[in-house]
């Protein structure tokens, strides 16, 4: 019996997540977050979602893109 990779994906509401989700999950068990569903700035938060996934992996694709702001 062979565990599956489990990998958890952040900022999964964003256009990179749909390349890296749709890739990722044709071999591993993948648990996408959006800012909705977890804001990275909440630590409990955070880790009460990484100990109930419990992943192998951390992607991040959550990203600042308000290219105005960011000048």
């Amino acid at each position: 019996m062979t565990d599956t990779t489990r990998i958890m994906v952040t900022g999964a509401a964003g256009q990179l997540r749909s390349t890296v989700v749709a890739r990722l999950s044709a071999t591993c068990d993948v648990f996408p977050f959006t800012r909705a569903e977890l804001d990275l700035a909440d630590a409990p938060a955070v880790l009460a979602a990484t100990t109930k996934c419990s992943p192998d992996f951390v992607v991040n694709c959550a990203a600042y893109n308000d290219v105005e702001a960011a000048e």
